[in-house]
């Protein structure tokens, strides 16, 4: 069958929630009188909140971010004989009627479906390799029998009754941010690690 990848949020860059608290902290700190002051901690204060009404929402994240060596992870895998499928698709070599798709990441990159099924046999199976589930549900989705995705960490912190407390999506619910789906549109089915 062969080695396939498609690249994630991490892949391009590395999110620092320190650096977040650092310039937050530094904010209030290089403010020269005391109202100044007040009125930065106020400000930070406010951003805080707005990352926690975010994070109850279950919204899309960004942090401060630092862009990750992505041409380099690129030639690795290359050595290693790793095909990358960047809003690309292929046969698989000994199942002509499968197609394996894989799309660009929906933070960081850029995710384009129409352009990865575009070569794609109308009565072709396709397995679909996507690090945000999200796409999975995309209208050019609905031709994919199985999605393989990731990306929620199946939840990283999981409390009882609420669920995990964030998901990094907007389409899996806190109580199921991870295992197996069977509600994708066209009847398809997805597994989320």
């Amino acid at each position: 069958l062969g080695m396939y990848a498609v690249l994630g949020n991490h892949d391009y860059a590395v999110y620092s929630y320190g650096e977040l608290f650092r310039n937050m902290a530094r904010s209030v700190g290089e403010a020269a009188t005391p109202e100044r002051k007040l009125s930065a901690l106020t400000a930070e204060a406010g951003e805080l909140g707005k990352l926690a009404w975010d994070i109850y929402r279950n919204e899309r994240l960004r942090f401060a971010a630092v862009p990750n060596d992505t041409e380099e992870l690129i030639r690795l895998l290359s050595i290693y004989n790793v095909t990358l499928l960047h809003n690309r698709a292929v046969p698989l070599p000994e199942h002509p009627p499968i197609w394996l798709a894989g799309v660009d990441d929906l933070v960081e990159g850029e995710p384009d479906l129409a352009r990865t099924f575009a070569d794609i046999p109308d009565d072709a199976g396709v397995i679909l390799l996507t690090h945000n589930p999200d796409l999975a549900y995309v209208a050019p989705a609905r031709r994919v029998a199985l999605a393989l995705a990731g990306h929620t960490h199946g939840g990283q912190v999981v409390l009882p009754w609420l669920g995990a407390v964030h998901t990094q999506g907007t389409v899996l619910s806190r109580q199921h941010p991870a295992g197996y789906f069977d509600d994708l549109p066209g009847g398809g089915q997805m597994i989320v690690s």
